[in-house]
């Protein structure tokens, strides 16, 4: 039986778990504050435009946050509408649309609130759908390679030293610049397979001008390169 090091496989496996939960929690953020707003729209069954706005301020580090507070009157009473979504730009001072319940119109909701909070879960749900994906495209592989090494370290046949070339990637991981190592094998006379390994991330190229093959001779798609497999 042989010894593959998989080690590549290891970051796929940490990079997609990573992507998978990061998904997760910014969607679960998102809809903490976005999800009551919605909800407080779909509540609503009447609007009315503002009768003015008061503009709260704050500062982090160098960046002033705004947060409006708009007033509306129902019949000969005033309510307000506040919101717990800041933004880093000024709010307009134009009258603006406020949806609320006619029941009880302290249950209200602004237009640009409701907007921010249905963009910011959109935002949040596109973003995690495209990390999901990426996720995925890494797991998927990973795991059909982990199965596929398995066979080869009892079925393989393993071919050693043969003359290979590294080929640098611009890809970098912890600093370390990727490459492949790229062989050409003459399985018989008139058939040659030129392969290339899975990208590597160390030093272990340095001074190698030979590779060894391990292969599956049942099927030649499924084989791993590396130096010095034993």
């Amino acid at each position: 039986m042989y010894r593959i090091n998989l080690g590549n496989n290891k970051i796929k496996y940490l990079t997609g778990g990573a992507l998978l939960l990061g998904a997760f929690v910014s969607v679960f953020m998102i809809s903490i504050v976005a999800m009551p707003v919605i909800k407080l729209k779909n509540n609503t069954d009447s609007f009315v435009m503002s009768s003015r706005i008061e503009i709260a301020t704050s500062r982090s580090e160098s960046t002033t946050y705004y947060t409006p507070k708009y007033y509306f009157n129902v019949g000969e009473i005033e309510y307000s509408c506040s919101t717990d979504i800041s933004q880093s730009y000024k709010p307009s001072l134009e009258p603006t649309k406020i949806f609320y319940n006619s029941k009880n119109p302290s249950e209200c909701v602004s237009d640009p609130n409701y907007n921010r909070a249905a963009i910011m879960l959109f935002g949040a749900a596109l973003v995690a759908i495209i990390d999901i994906l990426i996720a995925l495209f890494l797991i998927i592989p990973a795991a059909r390679k982990s199965a596929n090494a398995k066979k080869l370290t009892q079925y393989g046949q393993l071919i050693k030293n043969i003359p290979c070339k590294i080929v640098h990637s611009f890809f970098t991981l912890n600093g370390v610049k990727g490459y492949n190592i790229e062989i050409k094998y003459e399985v018989s006379e008139g058939n040659v397979l030129y392969l290339k390994s899975d990208m590597k991330f160390n030093n272990d190229f340095k001074g190698r001008e030979t590779a060894d093959l391990l292969i599956d001779p049942m099927n030649q798609k499924n084989y791993f390169i590396d130096f010095d497999i034993t």
